[in-house]
């Protein structure tokens, strides 16, 4: 936290992590989904987690495999 209030460029390593959290934000391929779970992972397989969906709505991303990469969600 110190060198983020204070961030000068000098620290390769903490810039680079930096770079690539910030990356992940301008690319989101999520649609800034807040929450996602993978049924293949739930126990039992296939099930759904404690959430009320009607307040959700399900993105679907090309090419993710929605039972065993992730089903995600924002707030609708």
């Amino acid at each position: 936290m110190e060198y983020l209030e204070n961030r000068d460029g000098t620290n390769q390593t903490y810039e680079s992590i930096i770079w690539d959290v910030l990356q992940a934000y301008e690319n989101d391929i999520t649609q800034r989904c807040q929450l996602y779970y993978t049924p293949a992972a739930m126990s039992p397989p296939g099930s759904k987690p404690n959430w009320d969906f009607s307040l959700l709505i399900e993105v679907t991303i090309p090419g993710v495999d929605s039972y065993y990469e992730g089903t995600f969600y924002k707030y609708g």
